[in-house]
């Protein structure tokens, strides 16, 4: 919750998405902090 609160956010398969988001099998998943950058 904190990570969440500061900025965290969860990616699968490349699209930005709830931390309640049900997985499928095979898919990919990203945990990215707010200090990520291209």
């Amino acid at each position: 919750q904190m990570w969440v609160q500061h900025g965290l956010t969860y990616h699968v398969d490349g699209k930005m998405v709830t931390p309640d988001t049900p997985l499928a099998d095979g898919c990919e998943l990203a945990l990215l902090p707010p200090v990520s950058g291209g």
